[in-house]
Protein backbone atom coordinates (compact mmCIF):
# COMPACT_ATOMS: atom_id res chain seq x y z
CA UNK A 1 0.00 0.00 0.00
CA UNK A 2 1.33 3.06 -1.03
CA UNK A 3 1.73 6.45 0.64
CA UNK A 4 -1.26 8.17 -0.64
CA UNK A 5 -3.27 5.17 0.47
CA UNK A 6 -1.98 4.96 3.86
CA UNK A 7 -2.64 8.72 4.35
CA UNK A 8 -6.43 8.23 3.01
CA UNK A 9 -6.80 5.28 4.93
CA UNK A 10 -6.16 7.15 8.54
CA UNK A 11 -8.47 10.34 7.07
CA UNK A 12 -11.14 7.49 6.21
CA UNK A 13 -10.43 6.07 9.84
CA UNK A 14 -10.31 8.82 11.71
CA UNK A 15 -14.18 10.62 10.63
CA UNK A 16 -15.06 6.43 10.53
CA UNK A 17 -14.18 6.63 14.55
CA UNK A 18 -15.68 10.45 14.64
CA UNK A 19 -19.25 9.08 13.10
CA UNK A 20 -19.27 6.07 14.89
CA UNK A 21 -19.03 8.07 18.34
CA UNK A 22 -21.36 9.91 16.88
CA UNK A 23 -23.53 6.89 16.47
CA UNK A 24 -22.84 5.70 20.14
CA UNK A 25 -24.00 8.84 21.26
CA UNK A 26 -27.36 8.99 19.57
CA UNK A 27 -27.97 4.93 20.61
CA UNK A 28 -26.52 5.72 24.32
CA UNK A 29 -29.77 8.79 24.63
CA UNK A 30 -27.03 10.74 25.90
CA UNK A 31 -27.81 13.25 23.47
CA UNK A 32 -31.57 14.69 23.41
CA UNK A 33 -33.68 13.54 20.44
CA UNK A 34 -34.26 16.69 19.67
CA UNK A 35 -30.96 18.21 19.42
CA UNK A 36 -29.65 15.71 17.46
CA UNK A 37 -32.71 15.79 14.73
CA UNK A 38 -32.46 19.69 14.19
CA UNK A 39 -28.72 18.98 13.74
CA UNK A 40 -29.73 16.70 10.97
CA UNK A 41 -32.54 18.66 9.70
CA UNK A 42 -29.72 22.04 9.73
CA UNK A 43 -27.34 19.83 7.65
CA UNK A 44 -28.91 17.56 5.33
CA UNK A 45 -29.92 19.46 2.26
CA UNK A 46 -26.50 21.39 2.19
CA UNK A 47 -24.54 20.39 -0.43
CA UNK A 48 -21.05 20.60 1.01
CA UNK A 49 -22.80 18.25 3.21
CA UNK A 50 -23.46 16.23 0.35
CA UNK A 51 -19.95 16.91 -1.17
CA UNK A 52 -18.52 15.36 1.71
CA UNK A 53 -20.54 12.10 2.30
CA UNK A 54 -19.45 11.76 -1.67
CA UNK A 55 -15.79 12.57 -1.19
CA UNK A 56 -16.16 9.93 1.98
CA UNK A 57 -18.26 7.25 0.07
CA UNK A 58 -15.43 7.40 -2.83
CA UNK A 59 -12.18 7.30 -1.00
CA UNK A 60 -14.25 4.24 0.86
CA UNK A 61 -14.82 2.50 -2.50
CA UNK A 62 -11.16 3.66 -3.73
CA UNK A 63 -9.62 1.63 -0.21
CA UNK A 64 -11.88 -1.81 -1.22
CA UNK A 65 -10.31 -1.98 -4.49
CA UNK A 66 -7.13 -1.34 -2.99
CA UNK A 67 -7.51 -3.76 -0.77
CA UNK A 68 -8.59 -6.74 -2.59
CA UNK A 69 -5.98 -6.16 -5.93
CA UNK A 70 -3.55 -9.09 -5.82
CA UNK A 71 0.06 -7.64 -6.10
CA UNK A 72 3.07 -10.15 -6.00
CA UNK A 73 5.24 -10.76 -4.18
CA UNK A 74 8.19 -10.16 -6.37
CA UNK A 75 9.33 -6.58 -5.84
CA UNK A 76 12.53 -4.76 -6.83
CA UNK A 77 14.85 -4.44 -4.70
CA UNK A 78 16.33 -1.43 -3.33
CA UNK A 79 18.32 -1.96 0.06
CA UNK A 80 19.39 -4.92 1.99
CA UNK A 81 19.01 -8.44 0.82
CA UNK A 82 18.93 -11.14 3.16
CA UNK A 83 21.63 -14.02 2.22
CA UNK A 84 21.79 -17.53 3.87
CA UNK A 85 22.25 -17.59 8.05
CA UNK A 86 25.98 -17.81 8.47
CA UNK A 87 27.24 -18.91 12.13
CA UNK A 88 27.36 -15.49 13.54
CA UNK A 89 23.52 -14.86 12.21
CA UNK A 90 22.26 -13.57 8.80
CA UNK A 91 24.41 -12.37 6.65
CA UNK A 92 23.44 -8.71 4.30
CA UNK A 93 24.41 -7.84 1.23
CA UNK A 94 23.39 -4.72 -0.62
CA UNK A 95 21.62 -5.03 -3.61
CA UNK A 96 23.96 -2.72 -5.50
CA UNK A 97 26.80 -5.13 -4.70
CA UNK A 98 25.00 -8.02 -6.33
CA UNK A 99 24.40 -6.32 -9.38
CA UNK A 100 27.96 -4.88 -9.86
CA UNK A 101 28.96 -8.62 -9.13
CA UNK A 102 26.60 -9.60 -12.00
CA UNK A 103 27.45 -7.02 -14.11
CA UNK A 104 30.79 -7.37 -13.68
CA UNK A 105 30.68 -11.28 -14.41
CA UNK A 106 28.70 -10.79 -17.75
CA UNK A 107 31.33 -8.18 -19.12
CA UNK A 108 33.71 -10.95 -18.79
CA UNK A 109 32.09 -12.84 -21.10
CA UNK A 110 33.44 -11.99 -24.69
CA UNK A 111 31.07 -10.19 -27.20
CA UNK A 112 29.35 -8.41 -24.34
CA UNK A 113 29.31 -5.03 -24.89
CA UNK A 114 26.90 -3.94 -22.32
CA UNK A 115 24.71 -5.03 -19.25
CA UNK A 116 21.62 -3.41 -17.55
CA UNK A 117 21.30 -5.60 -14.34
CA UNK A 118 17.98 -5.94 -12.12
CA UNK A 119 17.42 -7.28 -8.71
CA UNK A 120 14.05 -8.81 -7.94
CA UNK A 121 13.45 -10.47 -4.57
CA UNK A 122 10.59 -13.29 -4.07
CA UNK A 123 9.83 -13.31 -0.55
CA UNK A 124 7.22 -16.19 0.91
CA UNK A 125 6.36 -14.18 3.76
CA UNK A 126 7.59 -10.82 2.93
CA UNK A 127 11.12 -11.10 5.21
CA UNK A 128 13.68 -13.88 6.32
CA UNK A 129 16.21 -15.76 4.48
CA UNK A 130 14.71 -17.96 2.62
CA UNK A 131 13.91 -15.12 0.20
CA UNK A 132 15.29 -16.04 -3.37
CA UNK A 133 16.37 -13.55 -6.31
CA UNK A 134 15.23 -13.02 -9.34
CA UNK A 135 18.19 -11.40 -11.70
CA UNK A 136 17.41 -9.89 -14.83
CA UNK A 137 20.21 -8.62 -16.96
CA UNK A 138 19.29 -6.98 -20.49
CA UNK A 139 22.79 -7.37 -21.99
CA UNK A 140 23.69 -5.56 -25.66
CA UNK A 141 26.33 -7.97 -27.72
CA UNK A 142 28.68 -7.66 -30.15
CA UNK A 143 28.34 -9.30 -33.57
CA UNK A 144 31.67 -11.30 -33.39
CA UNK A 145 29.78 -13.89 -31.46
CA UNK A 146 26.63 -16.31 -31.98
CA UNK A 147 23.83 -14.59 -29.11
CA UNK A 148 22.98 -17.97 -28.08
CA UNK A 149 26.58 -19.49 -27.07
CA UNK A 150 26.83 -15.41 -25.39
CA UNK A 151 23.80 -15.93 -23.61
CA UNK A 152 25.09 -19.10 -22.22
CA UNK A 153 27.99 -18.06 -21.02
CA UNK A 154 26.63 -15.16 -19.44
CA UNK A 155 24.65 -17.07 -17.41
CA UNK A 156 27.16 -20.05 -16.38
CA UNK A 157 29.65 -16.92 -15.61
CA UNK A 158 27.24 -14.89 -13.25
CA UNK A 159 25.69 -18.11 -11.97
CA UNK A 160 29.58 -19.15 -10.56
CA UNK A 161 30.15 -15.56 -9.71
CA UNK A 162 27.39 -15.37 -7.37
CA UNK A 163 27.38 -18.87 -6.01
CA UNK A 164 31.73 -18.51 -5.45
CA UNK A 165 31.64 -15.11 -4.34
CA UNK A 166 28.32 -14.29 -2.45
CA UNK A 167 27.25 -18.19 -1.37
CA UNK A 168 23.57 -17.87 -3.60
CA UNK A 169 23.27 -21.79 -4.57
CA UNK A 170 20.89 -21.12 -7.69
CA UNK A 171 19.51 -17.59 -8.61
CA UNK A 172 16.96 -17.37 -11.31
CA UNK A 173 18.39 -15.43 -14.20
CA UNK A 174 16.54 -13.88 -17.09
CA UNK A 175 18.27 -12.75 -19.94
CA UNK A 176 17.11 -10.76 -22.35
CA UNK A 177 19.25 -8.62 -25.67
CA UNK A 178 17.75 -5.43 -26.06
CA UNK A 179 20.56 -4.40 -28.95
CA UNK A 180 23.09 -6.36 -31.06
CA UNK A 181 25.65 -3.65 -32.40
CA UNK A 182 29.08 -4.22 -34.24
CA UNK A 183 30.10 -0.85 -32.71
CA UNK A 184 32.90 -0.89 -30.22
CA UNK A 185 32.31 0.87 -26.55
CA UNK A 186 35.79 2.95 -25.70
CA UNK A 187 37.57 0.86 -22.57
CA UNK A 188 37.30 3.44 -20.32
CA UNK A 189 35.99 2.11 -16.72
CA UNK A 190 32.73 2.12 -15.54
CA UNK A 191 31.59 4.32 -12.93
CA UNK A 192 28.92 2.77 -10.56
Amino acid sequence: MGILNRFLLFLFALVSVAAGGALVVVAARLLPQQEWLSLVEQYAGRPECLAGLAIYLIVGLHLLVSSLIFRSKEQETRGELTLVAGTAGNIQVSSAAVRDVAERAAHSVRGVRDVHARIKSRRPDGVGADSTIRLSLQLILGTETPVRETADAVHEAVQAELSSLLGFPEVDIALSVSEITQAKLPNQPRVS
